[in-house]
C-alpha cells in the first residue's frame, strides 16, 4: 500500500487533509472506496488503520478525509450543509484522481450516515454504491428508525454491515430497514459492537472480523 496526503481546499477559506491509500500494484480501473469518519475520531484512527491496509490489499484504492470540525479540532460535527459541501470535494477530488475507476461513498457511522445523506440529497450516477462501517440507525436509549427515512431515495446499491452488539442499531430494526430497500444487503457480524470489536470470551478472533469486513466491501465494490 502506497498512501499520500492532500491538502483540499473546502469553498473559499477552509482546507481539510485527504489520504489517499492505493494498492501496491495499483491500476487505473482499481475501484476507489471513499471513507468519512465517526462522529468522536477523524481519519488516523486505530479502526481506518486496520481496515485500510486489509482493503487496499484486495484490489480497492481508499481515500479517507476529515469533516471541518474534525480538522480544525473541534469536538461538535458540523451541521449537514458542511458535510456536504465537503463531501462534494472530496468526491470531486476522487473523480479527478481516478477517471477510469467505479466510486464508492460510504464511512464508519457518522460518515457513513452523511454519504447516504448527500448522496439521497443530490443522487450522482458516477457513484456506483456505498457502504456503512455501522450505520447509525439511532441513539442508545431511543430504537426508532427515523434516521433511516432518507435511504429510499439513494439511487445506488448499498452494503449495510452490523455488529449485533451494536447500540446505535437494533438488529431486528436495521434489518428490517435493510429490507425495505431493494438495492441493499446487509452483512451481520457475530459478537460484534458499534466498532466492529468483540469480547474475547466469545471466541472471536478480532483480526478475522477486520479481514471479513474488507472482504465483504471488495466483494460488493467488484461486482
Amino acid at each position: 500500500m502506497t498512501t499520500k496526503t492532500h491538502r483540499l481546499t473546502i469553498g473559499t477559506k477552509d482546507e481539510t487533509t485527504v489520504l489517499i491509500d492505493r494498492p501496491t500494484k495499483s491500476k487505473k480501473t482499481d475501484p476507489v472506496l471513499i471513507l468519512g469518519h465517526g462522529s468522536g475520531v477523524g481519519i488516523h484512527h486505530e479502526f481506518f488503520q486496520t481496515i485500510v491496509p486489509l482493503i487496499t490489499d484486495l484490489g480497492i484504492a481508499v481515500v479517507r478525509y476529515n469533516f471541518l470540525y474534525m480538522e480544525k479540532g473541534n469536538k461538535r460535527p458540523d451541521q449537514k450543509p458542511t458535510c456536504f459541501k465537503v463531501i462534494a470535494a472530496v468526491l470531486a477530488f476522487a473523480k479527478s484522481e481516478f477517471p477510469d475507476a467505479k466510486i464508492f461513498l460510504g464511512g464508519k457511522s457518522f460518515g457513513g450516515r452523511m454519504s447516504s445523506l448527500f448522496s439521497a440529497k443530490s443522487p450522482d450516477p458516477d457513484v456506483a454504491g456505498l457502504v456503512f462501517l455501522g450505520f447509525p440507525l439511532h441513539n442508545p436509549d431511543k430504537v426508532e428508525a427515523s434516521r433511516a427515512e432518507h435511504l429510499s431515495d439513494v439511487i445506488c446499491k448499498s452494503l449495510f454491515l452490523q455488529g449485533t452488539r451494536d447500540k446505535l442499531a437494533d438488529l431486528l430494526l436495521i434489518k428490517s430497514v435493510v429490507a425495505g430497500l431493494p438495492l441493499a444487503k446487509i452483512v451481520i457480524f457475530e459478537g460484534a459492537d458499534h466498532s466492529f470489536e468483540v469480547l474475547k470470551r466469545s471466541g472471536i478472533k478480532q483480526d478475522q472480523v477486520y479481514m471479513d469486513l474488507a472482504t465483504n466491501i471488495a466483494q460488493f465494490v467488484k461486482n
